[in-house]
């Protein structure tokens, strides 16, 4: 979808909720920011926030897990 629409806020906000649930917080990160500043939806703010929290709880862990960033 993101090959054929660029701009395609539902596709960037499925990959956000797809990396979120795999984990892998960064990469969730980016486009559920890609996905508000297409359209600025308050679901996509939400699910924003929720992995902002978790990218903070690794930060600040005494055990931090190794972030991939893309």
């Amino acid at each position: 979808m993101i090959l054929a629409d660029p701009n395609c806020h539902e596709a960037m906000f499925g990959l956000g909720r797809i990396n979120y649930i795999q984990g892998r917080y960064d990469n969730a990160e980016k486009w559920l920011i890609k996905a508000y500043e297409t359209k600025r939806d308050f679901t996509y703010r939400v699910w924003l926030g929720f992995t902002q929290v978790q990218l903070f709880k690794i930060c600040t862990s005494d055990n931090p897990k190794k972030l991939r960033f893309a």
